[in-house]
């Protein structure tokens, strides 16, 4: 199930809320903790932060503007479930990135914030590299303005689309 409110899409699991307490274990790093034992065990060490499994029952997406609910979707709902892991999230991050560059938009990014993992719920923002200013030097014999009508993808204020 997918829900968009603004600029914000929301992808949610078909199992919903149901195993929302494993949801509870922070994805970001932890530090690394070994356990005391008598001489004749040997040590157990916790697992590695990235190795930490916890469901991840959604992926909130800020700042998705240029690609539809469902490109969006498509790209991150194979990441989403139990037994999910920080390169799952890591993963999810760049199957995102990769639609927008498949669509052409090669200034986007998308970036995992810091967050504290609650509730299944994992945030990804997606940054859009907007053109500040097109400058055209040098041209003797074709006016700027026609120029720049002529590239339209490169207009101030947008993502440019190469394409």
């Amino acid at each position: 199930m997918q829900e968009c409110w603004g600029d914000t899409v929301k992808v949610l699991s078909a199992n919903g809320l149901s195993s929302a307490a494993l949801a509870l274990m922070a994805i970001m790093p932890v530090a690394w903790a070994e356990e005391r034992v008598p001489a004749a065990q040997p040590q157990v060490s916790e697992s590695p932060p990235s190795a930490q499994r916890v469901e991840i029952l959604e992926y909130r997406i800020e700042g998705a503007n240029l690609l539809s609910q469902s490109e969006v979707e498509a790209a991150v709902y194979p990441f989403l479930g139990p037994d999910k892991n920080l390169k799952d999230v890591e993963d999810a991050r760049a199957a995102l990135e990769k639609a927008y560059t498949a669509k052409g938009f090669q200034t986007v990014g998308v970036e995992i914030p810091p967050q504290q993992v609650k509730g299944g719920i994992v945030t990804l923002k997606v940054v859009e590299g907007k053109i500040g200013r097109l400058r055209v030097k040098g041209s003797r014999y074709f006016d700027l303005d026609e120029i720049k009508d002529a590239a339209p993808s490169l207009k101030e204020g947008t993502v440019p689309n190469f394409d």
